[in-house]
């Protein structure tokens, strides 16, 4: 499967980061809105863990390509991560203060403040990139082995992030934590063959229905505490893996015609115009703002099929 995967580039997972970026979109819009709360908390339960995931896998299932060069990789990441980060920080922080008031203090707390951040995931990222190089640097010096040894490793990196967010109390360490266990789940489906067999198994996926369905009332976005977070992970570790069995079908959608593929996606964005509907009739903001803020989204949502895959996705249909 993995010499397949090196040969060609793997549609599948193009399907489920373009799925979860616009899941992201759609659920920012149904934020605080009581109409749309169902959805959101659907949204919220599996979008960011499904983005970690998609990225650990195709990272691990092209690893050979970092042989002799991974602290060299991870330099790229810190420059395509990190960068664009502290950039947007910068800008935070002169929002929020004049431009005259900015402060070492007040750039501080914008590099390091959750609330607020929108690109909080980019640095969220960079750290799993760093845990996902020392699993590397560690599976080199022990050996190849069996399950067990990836197990252990990577039950290691996640307790020492765990010990650290608790201690330093970080909100971004505690988002690691949560959003560890489907980037490393996507680790091992792309390394060992037994855990990709058993993610698509008729009986785990039965199972993985069967939990989110018991979980699912319990969990809500809004509430933050550690309980969340572990819902959360349970949440998307059960939808990754029913996605994960659409896999063997070779695309997100059924039969793979070209022409349902682009009618698919026009579903999908015109799901966002519907929620940017219900955000725009709930909304405080003054009519000129909600007219403003409405061709806003459609140009986010319409510009999508102009660039990349949804271009070549949207044309075909």
């Amino acid at each position: 499967m993995q010499a397949e995967m090196g040969q060609r580039r793997d549609e599948y997972m193009d399907w489920l980061k373009g799925a979860a970026i616009l899941s992201m979109v759609m659920g920012h819009l149904l934020t605080g809105v009581s109409e749309g709360a169902g959805i959101f908390n659907v949204i919220y339960s599996f979008h960011m863990p499904l983005l970690f995931f998609v990225s650990a896998y195709v990272e691990q299932a092209g690893g050979d390509k970092y042989a002799g060069g991974r602290w060299r990789m991870l330099g790229k990441r810190a420059a395509g991560l990190l960068l664009p980060y502290v950039s947007w920080s910068i800008v935070y922080a002169v929002y929020k203060v004049s431009f005259h008031s900015i402060t070492p203090g007040s750039l501080l707390a914008a590099l390091t403040e959750y609330e607020g951040n929108g690109l909080w995931f980019l640095l969220v990222l960079f750290g799993l990139k760093v845990l996902h190089l020392l699993y590397w640097e560690i599976s080199d010096r022990i050996g190849a082995g069996g399950l067990w040894k990836p197990l252990l490793i990577l039950a290691g990196l996640e307790s020492v992030t765990a010990a650290a967010a608790l201690t330093l109390r970080i909100p971004f360490l505690v988002n690691m934590v949560s959003y560890a266990i489907p980037y490393f789940a996507a680790v091992l489906i792309a390394e060992r063959e037994q855990i990709d067999r058993c993610v698509r198994s008729q009986w785990v996926i039965a199972a993985a229905i069967a939990a989110y369905v018991i979980v699912f009332p319990r969990f809500s976005f809004y509430d933050t505490g550690w309980t969340t977070q572990a819902l959360r992970i349970g949440l998307s570790l059960c939808a990754i893996v029913v996605l994960w069995k659409l896999r063997e079908r070779g695309t997100l959608i059924w039969g793979g015609d070209s022409r349902q593929n682009g009618a698919a996606i026009r579903k999908i964005f015109h799901g966002n115009l519907s929620a940017a509907r219900i955000f725009l009739r709930q909304t405080d903001q003054p009519p000129r703002n909600r007219v403003a803020s409405g061709a806003f989204v459609r140009g986010i949502c319409g510009s999508g099929c102009h660039s990349g895959l949804m271009r070549r996705r949207c044309g075909a249909a």
